[in-house]
């Protein structure tokens, strides 16, 4: 889709009222064509649209104008709160634990009488102020059979009748939100809560599922498909109390077949890029006999009440876990597993490679027909691939241009660092590369800016060559807090702080919105580590994700300042590697292929700034 093309029709009739009181020129063009798709009954939609062309626009206005129920998934809690004060028809559902239960009890309260006076006092004087535990630990879901009040069960919804709408303040106010969702338009939440959710069938198949920032959402579903299991906890659940015994060594002893002594590990090696399939098919079997045995020792506990009170959730979430992967890891070539120490490991990680045998009974099918947006596509059939897509039920519709000034956006490659590739990296490196900083960070002084180091690694050590050999320019640097709260409040008091801090961040890849910051630094092309067995193994199934993940991750990196027709803000790439990676590439196809053509352009258009 090129700048010249004209929208099919006039969409302004359906921005009449705050916060989209007229269309952008993208969502103008773009919106007609959506309709057009779903009025034909495609499958699937896949939409790229650039940083700012407003796509939150397009996940209210698509299911308003074609007045159809739509789930809305964002992949961040905090975008729902943004769509929550910009949008308040958008009905918002988080997952359980960001909501208190009603009831004072403890959390993983098993008894029942307490419970039961909660239940009568709450009914009495309503809910109390004082600490409760989370609506994930309340009994509700820890005590079997019971029934409680301030909740209601889905399938005794209807949505014919009015009796529940009337009176959702009756509920606790995770099923307050649910009730409120479910009878709304627009049922707004995140991918983990729908992929938590959907697989269990309670939840009604909507005609719309609405994807926002959907390069984000294999991630997302691969987190449900890994397991990280240690030692600790499997002793844990499995002595007497959370001190170690005598029997420590025997109970977490090499774990064999036909034998319930020792529940350590069974004695195989990790998956490594040259493990033959014979060992790699073997391992899966073993390890399958081994989850199921392990689920089935520890449900045993749980039933006998051997359990600690404070342990339970954690207890009937691993045997959940542990059963499903006894079945997962069957298909073997879809598995590889990572010990922490081979010799004494006392962890080990279990990673899926895809989730396309799992992406549409986990997620797709919630929509009837599905729209997958985001301005990081990069490469269609690689997203079709990742996430399980038929090829032929998919349309792809692409925004190839910004209606945001070039003069606006400049991204400039001619102020180099060090090269700090994983191998390559030293001290010399991160010398040049905090003097590159320095001089970036001069040239806008009293402006914020924002480093993104791609790895802890590298944020630290070019913190401290700031100190070392910058230590003016040093002090203008902030990191933030690995707490999600408190990271959170560390941008709120950087974004409305007036002065020129520079914030430091791995985090902020993706996802911050810093209209208000002036200069973004990106300080190497974002490679995946081909260390990571994951990755590895997934760059041999198909070599055309590599590059297409670097691509986007790169694209995500240069979207951070611009906001808005109005922003105005600098992207430096100070990889010394960069230009022969954009052009020509190790194949001779560089990244310019799979970025943007707006990117391309400003990229190509500042080569000769400095």
């Amino acid at each position: 889709m090129g700048s010249e093309d004209e929208p099919l029709y006039d969409v302004s009739e359906w921005f009449i009222k705050p916060p989209f009181v007229s269309p952008r020129k993208e969502q103008s063009q773009v919106i007609p064509l959506i309709i057009k798709e779903l009025a034909k009954g495609t499958k699937n939609i896949i939409v790229e649209s650039p940083t700012g062309s407003g796509k939150s626009a397009l996940s209210y206005m698509i299911p308003k104008i074609t007045d159809l129920p739509a789930y809305v998934l964002t992949h961040l809690k905090g975008l729902q709160d943004q769509y929550r004060t910009e949008l308040p028809e958008m009905s918002v559902v988080k997952g359980r634990g960001n909501y208190s239960c009603w009831l004072n009890v403890p959390p993983n309260c098993t008894d029942e009488e307490l419970v039961n006076r909660e239940v009568e006092r709450v009914q009495n004087q309503g809910p109390s102020d004082s600490d409760r535990c989370s609506s994930d630990m309340a009994p509700c879901k820890t005590i079997k059979n019971f029934n409680c009040p301030f909740r209601f069960s889905i399938e005794e919804l209807n949505p014919e009748e009015s009796f529940f709408s009337d009176n959702s303040g009756d509920f606790c106010g995770y099923f307050n939100d649910l009730h409120d969702a479910l009878f709304s338009r627009y049922f707004l939440t995140n991918m983990n809560y729908m992929a938590s959710s959907w697989v269990h069938g309670h939840l009604p198949q909507r005609p719309l599922l609405v994807v926002d920032e959907a390069h984000n959402l294999e991630s997302a579903l691969m987190s449900h498909f890994s397991l990280d299991l240690s030692l600790k906890q499997i002793g844990n659940f499995l002595r007497d109390d959370s001190s170690f015994s005598d029997n420590s060594s025997e109970l977490l002893a090499n774990w064999r077949p036909n034998q319930e002594v020792s529940w350590g590990f069974p004695n195989l090696p990790s998956i490594r890029t040259d493990t033959d399939s014979r060992s790699w098919s073997m391992g899966a079997k073993v390890f399958s006999l081994y989850f199921k045995s392990l689920s089935g020792k520890i449900a045993e506990r749980l039933e006998r009440k051997k359990i600690a009170e404070d342990e339970i959730k954690n207890a009937e979430d691993l045997v959940l876990k542990l059963t499903q992967m006894s079945e997962w890891i069957l298909d073997w070539e879809n598995w590889v597993w990572t010990k922490n120490d081979e010799l004494n490991p006392s962890r080990i990680t279990f990673k899926t490679l895809s989730v396309r045998p799992f992406a549409e009974g986990l997620i797709h099918s919630s929509g009837h027909q599905r729209i997958f947006m985001s301005a990081t596509i990069g490469n269609a059939e690689v997203l079709c691939d990742d996430l399980g897509l038929d090829k032929d039920e998919t349309v792809f519709i692409r925004i190839n241009y910004s209606s945001f000034p070039i003069e606006n956006r400049p991204i400039i490659t001619n102020v180099v660092g060090g090269n700090l590739s994983f191998k390559g990296r030293t001290e010399e490196d991160y010398y040049k590369t905090a003097k590159a900083i320095k001089s970036i960070a001069w040239k806008h002084k009293g402006e914020k800016g924002l480093i993104l180091p791609y790895t802890k690694s590298n944020q630290q050590a070019i913190l401290d060559a700031m100190n070392q050999h910058f230590p003016m320019v040093a002090r203008r640097l902030r990191t933030h807090s690995d707490d999600s709260e408190e990271r959170e409040q560390d941008f709120k008091s950087f974004d409305l702080s007036d002065s020129d801090d520079i914030m430091i961040s791995t985090y902020a890849n993706q996802g911050y919105d810093g209209k208000d910051v002036g200069f973004c630094i990106i300080v190497k092309v974002p490679f995946r580590s081909l260390g990571d067995i994951q990755v590895k193994k997934r760059t041999e199934m198909n070599d055309k994700w590599y590059k297409s993940q670097t691509a986007n991750t790169l694209t995500q990196m240069c979207g951070r300042v611009v906001r808005g027709r109005d922003n105005k803000g600098s992207t430096y790439i100070i990889d010394p590697t960069f230009d022969f990676h954009f052009d020509k590439g190790i194949k001779g196809d560089g990244l310019r292929s799979e970025m943007p053509k707006y990117l391309v352009e400003s990229i190509v258009s500042n080569r000769s700034v400095s």
